[in-house]
């Protein structure tokens, strides 16, 4: 079993890394980018580690990865994948893009 989480808020990603140094026997991946429906960069809200989110009116960008290609790539059918996503607000996009590029069902 692996863990893989991405995470592109510099204030959860100190937070996820420190977790993971007190849990080395788990097999876990942090990827410092946000999961979205394309790759680039994508407007970005800090909220001191609070609610931060992709926000058309933020001035800062973060990395993005297009999480149905990134799935594609690192997945079969017959793995077991659960995926708990909280993007806060980003999920609907994220979901129908996948159910659009037949990705979910990798899920």
């Amino acid at each position: 079993m692996a863990i893989i989480a991405f995470e592109p808020d510099p204030i959860n990603l100190s937070a996820c890394r420190a977790t993971q140094e007190r849990h080395p026997q788990v097999n876990q991946t942090i990827v410092p980018k946000a999961v979205w429906t394309s790759t680039g960069k994508v407007p970005f809200a800090l909220e001191k580690g609070q609610r931060s989110k992709i926000d058309p009116n933020s001035m800062l960008t973060v990395d993005a990865v297009d999480f149905s290609q990134w799935a594609i790539k690192n997945f079969v059918p017959d793995d077991y994948v659960y995926l708990k996503l909280t993007v806060e607000g980003a999920e609907i996009p994220i979901l129908e893009k996948m159910v659009d590029d037949t990705s979910l069902a990798l899920i």
